[in-house]
């Protein structure tokens, strides 16, 4: 019951013609001039990147009355082709977010590299683990941290065995 979609048109247009509920999750990179659409039929945005896309989030969010669940992005192993916070700005974004009442920040997205080394990206998925386990300590009102989303269809049984609990899986489906 849950679907994945890198591009909002792609979930928009799905979503009208699928014969059942579901809960749409934007794992893509979103654009400021998509959030409209992505508060409107998203149930969860993976990719919140940077502080100003939130703010844009949370007023989309109070213009439809509803409270948007979002996961932070972030680019722990700093690569400059991928979105994302940098592993000691993720502190600073969830305090600054406090007062944006129409988000609620469920956890982290991380991505691991795109290399061969197992090792390389297991030592990005435990610092994702680490940094989720340190932000389960935040008391504010508008965080809970709840998905460590993690892995993908090339990298998704180093994710579980680093405790992700959502996986982004894709291609592997179709193999």
């Amino acid at each position: 019951t849950d679907i994945g979609e890198n591009r909002i048109q792609e979930a928009k247009a799905k979503r009208e013609i699928l014969d059942r509920a579901v809960r749409w999750h934007l794992i893509g990179h979103l654009q400021e001039n998509k959030v409209k659409a992505a508060v409107r039929y998203c149930s969860l945005i993976h990719s919140v990147d940077s502080e100003k896309l939130l703010a844009a989030i949370n007023r989309e969010a109070l213009r439809q009355a509803k409270v948007m669940k979002v996961l932070l992005q972030v680019n722990i192993a700093e690569e400059e082709t991928k979105f994302g916070f940098r592993l000691e700005e993720v502190s600073s974004v969830i305090q600054n977010s406090k007062e944006l009442k129409n988000i609620r920040i469920c956890g982290l997205m991380v991505i691991g590299p795109h290399v061969e080394d197992q090792e390389e990206i297991r030592k990005v998925f435990l610092k994702g683990r680490q940094l989720y386990d340190r932000l389960n300590s935040v008391r504010q009102e508008n965080v809970k941290m709840e998905i460590l989303s993690m892995g993908m269809s090339s990298d998704w049984k180093i994710a579980l065995e680093c405790d992700s609990n959502l996986l982004r899986l894709g291609r592997i489906m179709f193999d």
